[in-house]
């Protein structure tokens, strides 16, 4: 029965629209992982990605995908203030029948839209921004306190119109109590697939990477700075950074750095670097850093690189942080090692039996949380009808 409901679905007038505002149009989350897995069961619907340019090539994709690069500007900058505007005016071309809105700043636009054409609005909370802009230096002091009351205030004043939140984190549902009554977990596990485990390891334990986001938030200099004294340490000590690095002067202290340490392999950019490039280059070295700094905001989060760096069978250094820990702890085999970035330095770098001949459990994979976003959107369509 579940089967036919399946078909009946793929041969609807379908449109899906997601929008998301930094992120490029292919993100891993929301093309990746939301789109991709919605073709599958819905072949005949027609699938609309909106955001940021990308520098992977799209050409390829399949007829019923369309990639829309409408947003191109810096992190602080007025043209910003026009993506709703933006996001609108295409949205009346698109005419979408669900709309997934991956960036809180889109969600005027989304709501007034959605509203007016009786669309099916769902609201994807990568993030929970409130807590992101407290507890993190991106934007000033005295600011931080104006936006955070505001971002509150339309999420809060969405809600009458969301239809469902896509939460990627737990902690949310406990951070975010509106969302409570109507809200499903897709946490942001890895899509990559297990025979890609541990190719090109050198097995020396002296190619280090710090891979991802890059920001002084993110603890990027902490890692840098525990590396200088690593590398007096470690024979042939290298450390690749690769990532986006979107604060300005977060991107030109870290080219400081490679500037003055020969040993530093820099990869990154101030514009979103494709997913495919980072895992391939994490493929390549030994030691996954993530030297987060532990805010307040990040404490009880899984970050996706904990799913990715268990998925390639890397071996993680990572902070200190007790619910972190408990989650490596769930697995019988090596896989991190917890230290304090700025206070430990003696280190006892023993990194033999890591992975040894493990099979990977599935709940670490994107496959378990693509069924609950399959069987979501099936039950959404069949009630259009």
């Amino acid at each position: 029965m579940k089967s036919k409901r399946i078909i009946m679905a793929s041969k609807s007038n379908i449109k899906i629209a997601f929008a998301s505002v930094l992120k490029p149009i292919d993100d891993v989350r929301m093309y990746e992982k939301l789109a991709l897995s919605a073709m599958k069961i819905l072949p005949d619907a027609t699938f609309h990605l909106i955001g940021f340019k990308t520098q992977n090539k799209i050409n390829d994709a399949t007829k019923n995908v369309f990639f829309y690069p409408i947003f191109r500007f810096k992190r602080l900058s007025f043209n910003r203030l026009l993506a709703n505007f933006k996001l609108y005016s295409l949205l009346k071309k698109i005419k979408p029948t669900h709309l997934v809105i991956c960036a809180v700043e889109l969600l005027p636009s989304a709501v007034l839209f959605a509203k007016k054409n009786n669309v099916i609005l769902i609201y994807d909370v990568q993030e929970n921004y409130v807590a992101n802009i407290l507890y993190t230096n991106t934007y000033p002091f005295l600011l931080r306190k104006i936006i955070a009351y505001f971002i509150r205030k339309i999420e809060k004043w969405a809600d009458k119109t969301i239809q469902t939140y896509l939460l990627a984190e737990k902690i949310y549902f406990q951070e975010m109590p509106f969302v409570q009554k109507k809200s499903i977990f897709l946490e942001n596990k890895s899509i990559i697939e297990q025979e890609k485990a541990n190719q090109n390891n050198t097995n020396q334990y002296q190619n280090f990477i710090i891979a991802g986001t890059l920001a002084e938030s993110y603890g990027l200099f902490v890692g840098i700075k525990w590396a200088e004294r690593m590398q007096k340490k470690i024979n042939d000590f290298q450390l690749t950074i690769i990532g986006n690095c979107a604060k300005i002067s977060d991107f030109e202290t870290l080219k400081n750095y490679s500037k003055k340490y020969k040993w530093i392999h820099l990869l990154a950019d101030t514009q979103p670097i494709p997913h495919q490039k980072i895992i391939e280059t994490i493929q390549k070295n030994d030691i996954w850093l993530m030297p987060y700094i532990p805010e307040k905001h990040l404490l009880q989060r899984i970050p996706t690189k904990f799913y990715e760096g268990l998925a390639l069978k890397k071996i993680m250094i990572i902070q200190k942080n007790s619910y972190w820990e408990s989650f490596f702890q769930q697995f019988d085999f090596k896989t991190a090692i917890f230290i304090d970035f700025i206070d430990d330095e003696n280190i006892n770098f023993h990194f033999d039996n890591f992975y040894n001949d493990v099979n990977l459990p599935d709940l670490i994979f994107w496959k378990n949380e693509e069924k609950v976003w399959q069987n979501f959107l099936t039950l959404s369509v069949d009630k259009m009808k």
